[in-house]
């Protein structure tokens, strides 16, 4: 099965619907490599699930998917990536950095990963900060906002220094993902 899903991951397809980045899921899934990068990711989780280890070819397989120019795949990968992250932390992150390679309208399907992580692998999760922070579009500072204020909730960062930063930006959508985990 892996072996066959290899040759889907350069193939070029037309996006079936256009738009925005609240559309990558919906276009990722009628897309037929959406459908092979979606079905890998299934595979994964359940064999971790059950503790089956995972055939040699899949790691580098569900790489090459993770990397797709196309964000709506990456943007699937990052959809079921969170269970596979608390399975195997390695190969999660790993998919991760592909996945968010070039981060441009992915970062809101990337939170969940960071979500789940902030608390015990922070140092990856502040790199994944920094990044949305140097090169995130408007958007993504909502993120930015929420998974730093949740991670100076728990005493990961300093929340002075967060107040300093939001005020610096003043970016509307960062302080709105600040908020919303304030209240």
């Amino acid at each position: 099965l892996v072996f066959l899903a290899i040759g889907f991951g350069n193939i070029s397809e037309e996006s079936v619907s256009q738009g925005g980045s609240s559309d990558l899921i919906t276009t990722g899934i009628n897309m037929t490599s959406g459908h092979v990068a979606e079905a890998l990711m299934i595979l994964a989780n359940n064999l971790q699930e059950h503790g089956v280890p995972l055939p040699e070819l899949l790691p580098p397989t569900l790489r090459r998917f993770a990397g797709n120019e196309n964000p709506a795949i990456r943007a699937l990968i990052l959809r079921r990536l969170p269970d596979l992250q608390s399975q195997d932390l390695e190969l999660g992150w790993a998919l991760f950095c592909c996945a968010t390679q070039d981060a441009a309208r992915i970062w809101q399907f990337a939170e969940p990963c960071l979500y789940h992580t902030y608390r015990d692998h922070f140092e990856e999760v502040a790199v994944s900060l920094e990044r949305i922070l140097q090169g995130g579009s408007k958007e993504d500072m909502e993120t930015w906002g929420r998974i730093s204020a949740l991670s100076a909730l728990s005493t990961r960062s300093d929340f002075a220094s967060l107040l300093i930063e939001l005020g610096t930006l003043d970016v509307t959508d960062a302080w709105k993902g600040a908020a919303s985990v304030w209240t």
